[in-house]
């Protein structure tokens, strides 16, 4: 945050905040102000900064990564074939599958993803997720509320 920066190698899952402060550098149809560009880049290789997850207890397969904001929570999953895990969450939730091929079970909807592809779940709800394959799945999410 608050640095122009660009991902030249491996993968990543970023997520962004509301914001009105965003500065295209380019790769984009929308505008790019390249005099705005050069005044904030600092022109530097830096090393990566990797968040490190933690597993969440009683829940085998899951790890969280801290956010720095409570506005969302990412999660990731990576499971095994046959494995099946009941997900609770806050509101609105992308999941957006790695590797593998994952069953999303919401309700009377089913929803089959595999690498690459992505589902919206847009409410308040428990979700299934099974693992046809192994699969690796990460999830944003709104946090289920505390109260």
């Amino acid at each position: 945050a608050g640095v122009p920066h660009a991902y030249l190698e491996g993968q990543l899952i970023e997520l962004m905040t509301s914001s009105d402060n965003v500065l295209r550098c380019g790769l984009t149809s929308k505008h790019v102000d390249p005099p705005a560009v050069l005044a904030h880049a600092v022109l530097e290789a830096s090393p990566a900064h990797r968040v490190e997850a933690t597993p969440r207890e009683g829940q085998p397969g899951r790890m969280d990564y801290p956010c720095p904001v409570d506005d969302f929570l990412l999660s990731r999953w990576t499971l095994e074939p046959g494995q099946s895990v009941p997900i609770r969450q806050g509101g609105a939730s992308i999941l957006l599958v790695l590797d593998g091929n994952a069953r999303i079970v919401a309700g009377d909807q089913i929803l089959e993803r595999s690498r690459g592809q992505a589902a919206l779940s847009a409410g308040t709800t428990m979700l299934q997720l099974e693992a046809n394959t192994a699969v690796d799945v990460f999830m944003a999410s709104v946090p289920w509320p505390s109260s």
